[in-house]
């Protein structure tokens, strides 16, 4: 679901700028949010982290967090 509705964006080299063939997919529904990503490189491993800004919500499984690190590899 969060492949065919959610919203794509290209990840880009933190160093360079240039754009990745790594992919996020964002999907917004009644209960939260969903990330997925997709790494279509052949020796790219994207590092990520993400900050979020939580008013009455909370990351599941982490509830005093706001932020989110973590490594995505060629698939």
């Amino acid at each position: 679901m969060c492949r065919q509705n959610g919203k794509k964006a290209m990840r880009a080299d933190p160093e360079t700028g240039d754009p990745k063939e790594i992919y996020q997919y964002s999907y917004q529904h009644a209960s939260g949010v969903c990330y997925l990503y997709v790494n279509n490189t052949e020796k790219e491993t994207l590092d990520e982290e993400i900050e979020f800004k939580l008013q009455g919500l909370e990351i599941e499984g982490k509830p005093d967090q706001t932020s989110l690190e973590f490594k995505v590899g060629p698939g």
